[in-house]
């Protein structure tokens, strides 16, 4: 190559890295002090949602504190409308100011109606005040416990209503008083959760495994338990806990199931097939839909609770029930033959188990920040 000419051609090429420079120089200066400017204003609304979940979490202890005094029954907390026929509703408790996490926190208790509180939680940070506002209620099963039928709305039956008698109360229980979805699955969930079992199963009842018995158990999936041998019979021995769907007797092969003074909770909903014999005391509760159409009647010295926090029982008798019926939204009765539905007592040494020893709680029936 020549070697002048390569000269000469490089020699034209002179300013060009500047003009470079000069055009970078020039966008970087657009850019730049907008994204300092969005920078900094990530940071300041990073700081003010730190700030607000901190404010959040202390007017959550003050609601905290509060409803445990409600809870350990402190001196002067009425239960009754006779005990506080007051209008209007009385200022009961005011906490004297505590810290948390850096900030000034009190509560307030304001009785209600019957066993039917407001608790007011405020949180003060220089000028401002964050409140939490909660209604909170004490649910007892024995309104569950207590019936032969227990809704909110409707009990419906469907076949002849002259072929079912009913002994014992039946009752429609306000929504607000029926347990909440969260306290029934933490609470089951803390029986079962140091044995979990993975995915969907079948647990096949047959003369290989009847000594052994179902539960505890926490059934991360759904769960099928059939008989593997016509007349098996097995009990459970724990509380049974299924995170989707239950289903008892899906084959065409009888079985016992005795519960054995056992709970099954289920998330999902249950069905409990023709094929299936339930005997024992104990209770299967879901969160949604249960239908119950054993093979063959409870025994008259048992008592089974079935229940639905929020759905339906559907409920196909083949023979008389011994025990209470509980559905959020309806009690639906399919009537083919003559029924009777008997509200017999617990055995009170064997309780059912539910939360609380004494099967009473205190649900929040409204939360918000104001």
């Amino acid at each position: 190559m020549n070697i002048a000419l390569f000269k000469a051609i490089m020699k034209k090429e002179k300013g060009q890295a500047l003009i470079l420079a000069m055009i970078m120089l020039a966008v970087g200066s657009l850019i730049i002090a907008p994204m300092l400017s969005l920078i900094g204003s990530g940071v300041i609304i990073a700081r003010q949602t730190e700030q607000q979940v901190e404010l959040n979490y202390a007017a959550d202890a003050g609601f905290e504190r509060a409803v445990w005094m409600i809870r350990e029954d402190i001196p002067g907390l009425p239960k009754t409308t006779e005990e506080y026929p007051v209008t209007p509703n009385p200022l009961i408790f005011t906490s004297e100011p505590f810290l948390f996490g850096g900030f000034d926190v009190g509560f307030s208790i304001t009785w209600m109606d019957e066993a039917l509180y407001l608790v007011t939680s405020s949180v003060t940070e220089g000028d401002s005040t964050l409140l939490v506002k909660s209604m909170v209620s004490s649910v007892d099963f024995s309104d569950f416990l207590n019936n032969a039928i227990t809704s909110t709305q409707v009990i419906t039956t469907l076949g002849n209503d002259s072929n079912l008698n009913i002994d014992g109360d039946v009752k429609i229980v306000p929504q607000e008083q029926w347990p909440g979805s969260g306290i029934m699955t933490s609470f089951f969930y803390d029986l079962t959760k140091d044995y979990t079992f993975l995915g969907d199963e079948t647990i096949e009842v047959d003369e290989l495994n009847l000594g052994e018995g179902i539960g505890p158990r926490y059934q991360d999936g759904d769960l099928d338990i059939i008989s593997g041998t016509l007349g098996a019979e097995t009990k459970l021995t724990g509380t049974i806990y299924v995170k989707n769907d239950l289903q008892i007797a899906s084959t065409n092969k009888d079985f016992v199931l005795d519960l054995n003074y056992q709970t099954i909770f289920v998330e999902g909903s249950v069905t409990i097939d023709s094929r299936a014999t339930i005997i024992g005391q104990g209770a299967i509760i879901a969160l949604g839909n249960v239908d119950y159409k054993p093979k063959a009647s409870t025994n008259p010295d048992d008592f089974v609770f079935l229940m639905s926090l929020s759905g339906t029982i559907k409920f196909y008798p083949n023979g008389d029930f011994y025990g209470s019926l509980a559905g959020n939204v309806e009690v639906e009765i399919h009537i083919s033959q003559e029924v009777n539905i008997v509200h017999t007592d617990l055995d009170t040494d064997f309780p059912l188990i539910l939360p609380d020893p004494n099967n009473q709680y205190w649900a929040i029936i409204s939360y918000e920040y104001a």
